[in-house]
């Protein structure tokens, strides 16, 4: 055997031990849905990655956006489009669970980092939201806003406030029975005062109940 043959299978059999420096599960690339992909490099930069990836992503862990380490996002439903949402978003995410961005309903949002600028959020998302918790407005944190009706269209809410929110339960800005709370007397609206100063109402037989809450 030639020393050339020789090196040529030695070098062979030294690639295929070789671990791989990044392991994906389940990975979706190609819009197949319930598909996982897992990132768990505290280096990733979740933005420039899911920028890429226009398609269905299941799961993203321990991921960076923006240079921020030891952050997570989690989008968890087979619809999502990640990569529209995070490239609208100019901040931190802390952690998105089973959210849609294409209109299917019963699924929560969570976002629970100090720095995430939830109205920047909502006003480029153009989609249904069920939960935001721990969120914040203008650099604010520790406030707290939970939509929770599958019609509400947070868009509209998070483009109008120029202030931190302090907390909206059960909201329905479209058909009747839910109850709306803001706790924070300086949230602006462009709707005027239903939210946050006085208890009025948002959608067809939709009640508004004011609820005092820690201030900016």
């Amino acid at each position: 055997m030639s020393k050339l043959r020789r090196t040529a299978i030695i070098a062979s059999a030294l690639l295929s031990l070789q671990p791989l420096a990044f392991a994906d599960q389940s990975v979706d690339i190609d819009g197949t849905l319930n598909k996982v992909t897992i990132i768990g490099s505290s280096n990733t930069s979740a933005k420039g990655l899911l920028n890429e990836a226009d398609t269905n992503i299941g799961v993203v862990s321990s991921t960076t956006i923006r240079g921020r380490t030891n952050q997570t996002v989690i989008v968890g439903n087979n619809a999502t489009i990640a990569s529209s949402w995070l490239t609208d978003a100019n901040t931190d995410i802390g952690t998105i669970r089973n959210s849609t961005l294409n209109g299917t309903t019963n699924q929560t949002v969570i976002v629970g980092n100090n720095l995430t600028r939830a109205r920047s959020i909502g006003a480029d998302a153009k989609t249904k939201i069920g939960t935001i918790e721990n969120s914040t407005i203008n650099g604010r944190f520790d406030q707290t806003i939970v939509v929770g009706n599958v019609v509400t269209d947070a868009r509209h809410w998070f483009k109008s406030a120029t202030t931190c929110i302090g907390t909206i339960r059960g909201q329905n800005m479209g058909s009747g029975g839910q109850a709306v709370g803001v706790g924070n007397v300086s949230t602006r609206t462009k709707s005027g005062r239903a939210f946050g100063i006085s208890t009025g109402s948002i959608g067809a037989k939709s009640r508004s109940t004011h609820i005092a809450s820690n201030g900016c």
